[in-house]
Formats: structure tokens, C-alpha cells, sequence
């Protein structure tokens, strides 16, 4: 996820991990006004990012809902490099692998913002992560 710099506009990532939130809130904090984020996914192969413009004001949450639509497929090669001991030599060994991975499209939609309550009681709010 990123956010445009209001005096810039340069995009900077605030949040870039590659485990799923718990749960299916992720909240950050934005200054009030128009925010410009752009999502997007590390471990999904996807259609590229999305962009949505947040409206934010003190002390509320604005709901963003984000989507992830089947796209197709597209063919995909893995490589992965292994160094294994024989004695004192030491070799590298490459694995690769063909196959199809499936492709993403992300939709993301703002609603108005909302007072602030937590995330356990909103009505979207599911412990498993989706």
C-alpha cells in the first residue's frame, strides 16, 4: 500500500508486509483531506495496481473496500538456487518449473467516512484473514 506525498505527490509505501493481516482490517493513518493510496498486492500475481482517493477527517475511519477479481492465467516460471555440500566443494544447483499462475485484478471503493469504533464491531469485520 501507498500514499501520494501531499506536497509532491510522490508515492511512498506505508504498509509492505508479506503475511496477511489478521483479521480483514488493515487501518492506517493519513493526514484529513483527499488522500491519494494505491494498492497493491507483494504475493499475487495481479494486473497491476489500483488506485483510490480517500476522503479523511479527524477522529474517523473511511471504509475502503478492496476486492481481488479473477483476471485469467498466465504461464510462469519458477527458479530457485541451492548450494549443497560434497565434502570440502561445495556446488550451487538450479531447480526451475513451468506451470500457470492465476492473475488478479484489484478493485478498490472508498465509502464516506464513519466515527471511529473498533474494528471488532464493524460490520465487515471477520477474524480470518481472506
Amino acid at each position: 500500500m501507498k500514499r501520494a506525498d501531499e506536497k509532491t505527490g510522490e508515492l511512498r509505501p506505508v504498509f509492505s508486509e508479506f503475511d496477511p493481516v489478521l483479521g480483514n482490517i488493515l487501518r492506517l493513518a493519513a493526514p484529513p483531506g483527499t488522500n491519494q493510496f494505491e494498492v497493491w498486492f507483494i504475493n499475487r500475481v495481479t494486473t497491476g495496481p489500483q488506485t483510490v482517493f480517500v476522503p479523511v477527517e479527524d477522529r474517523k475511519v473511511t471504509p475502503v473496500h478492496v476486492t481481488l477479481t479473477s483476471a485469467g492465467s498466465v504461464a510462469a516460471s519458477r527458479k530457485s538456487e541451492e548450494f549443497r555440500s560434497a565434502g570440502r566443494i561445495t556446488r550451487s544447483v538450479t531447480r526451475s518449473a513451468q506451470g500457470t499462475t492465476e492473475t488478479f485484478e484489484i478493485k478498490a471503493d472508498a465509502e464516506s467516512p464513519q466515527d471511529y469504533q473498533p474494528k471488532e464491531r464493524t460490520r465487515y469485520f471477520s477474524e480470518a484473514s481472506k
